[in-house]
């Protein structure tokens, strides 16, 4: 029976989420990886053979069919994939120029989201070399840019407005202080390729999650079991009988088996029941808190209301929390289908016992004290 939603495991920690991850969206930005590969690394060889059979730029950010069968296919189709979800992957990756000799001035894309080829077409036609470099075309100068072109005949009509426009967009060009072109990744402030953030973005597009952004509350001090058990128990996702009863499991009451004092919910398992509540004024007790009112699982679990523990000793005062209510759930369904009759006594020596060993073999400190 599945009591979370999926997608609500799989988003990150921050997005109130296990952080498990999406193998989709991993693999999605392995794939992706090998488009910034595929970029950069020009004098490669395996880059030499796709460019030899695909074209210049290998085939990337067109159609998968021109290479259908092959694994280059799988690798090529990631934009279009994405495009689904709206990521332009495609787009991410922009030239930044150097000395403009590495780039295509009218075939590559290195300003904008189009290729000044479909951009001005009039222009297109009219150029001597359709394969001039920008450096052919674009020169920096100490007083500003200058241009070197080269037409099949004078520039007029329709045309010239093209070549107005073309020169007006090239006043914004930035030329990078090294001598070489080289490309940069615009999702990541690096302007490096980075499988992590790529990932990242993708979770965020493939899962729907339902948590509305709750950040995972977490404590390094207990095991992942318990971990988990707390955020299960924030979210309600434990199998008490009214929880049970609203997925239509047939059950003969609702009402609490233990003290019948009122209907089986998360916050009362774990809280108000007369066993919870007794064991949880032993601990309480414990930690020299006196008179502390307890209004739902959340609120103690998340430490929503204020305690008299010191700063140094929050995190242990909430694992030791966390590993109370663990304990009594444990116990409570013992008591419940009849394996044995826990006493109060009994559950919190195996508090303090557990949390001891738990927390020491996780804790830097050199020493910490039994009765804290």
């Amino acid at each position: 029976m599945a009591w979370v939603k999926w997608d609500d495991i799989l988003v990150p920690y921050g997005a109130g989420g296990l952080n498990i991850g999406s193998l989709r969206a991993k693999n999605l930005a392995l794939l992706s990886k090998w488009w910034w590969r595929f970029h950069v690394g020009k004098d490669a060889f395996w880059v030499k053979i796709i460019k030899s059979i695909y074209g210049r730029e290998g085939g990337l950010g067109t159609s998968s069919n021109i290479c259908s069968g092959s694994i280059w296919r799988y690798i090529i189709g990631v934009d279009s994939y994405l495009s689904k979800f709206d990521l332009s992957f495609n787009l991410s990756f922009t030239r930044e120029i150097g000395n403009g000799l590495d780039t295509l001035f009218w075939k590559d894309l290195w300003i904008g989201n189009h290729r000044f080829k479909d951009l001005f077409p009039r222009l297109f036609q009219l150029e001597v070399f359709k394969d001039a470099r920008v450096g052919d075309r674009v020169r920096k100068g100490i007083e500003g840019i200058y241009f070197n072109w080269q037409w099949t005949r004078t520039v007029s009509g329709r045309s010239l407005d093209e070549l107005m426009q073309l020169q007006n967009s090239l006043q914004t060009v930035q030329f990078a202080n090294s001598g070489i072109d080289s490309w940069k990744w615009h999702w990541d402030c690096s302007g490096t390729f980075n499988t992590s953030e790529m990932s990242k973005r993708i979770h965020e597009k493939l899962l729907n999650s339902s948590l509305q952004d709750l950040e995972t509350v977490r404590n390094k001090y207990v095991p992942k079991k318990i971990e988990i058990f707390a955020w299960r128990s924030i979210r309600k996702r434990i199998p008490t009988r009214v929880e049970l009863d609203k997925k239509s499991i047939d059950l003969d009451s609702v009402r609490c088996p233990i003290c019948d004092d009122d209907l089986e919910t998360v916050d009362h398992a774990l809280v108000f029941c007369k066993f919870a509540s007794d064991i949880w004024l032993k601990v309480f007790e414990w930690w020299n808190l006196n008179a502390v009112s307890i209004f739902s699982v959340e609120e103690i679990f998340k430490d929503s209301c204020p305690l008299p523990v010191s700063s140094n000793n929050g995190v242990i005062w909430q694992a030791v929390k966390w590993i109370s209510g663990y304990l009594i759930w444990k116990n409570h369904n013992k008591k419940v289908f009849g394996k044995n009759s826990t006493s109060i006594l009994t559950v919190f020596n195996e508090i303090q016992c557990k949390s001891f060993e738990w927390i020491c073999t996780r804790s830097k400190r050199s020493k910490l004290d039994w009765h804290i």
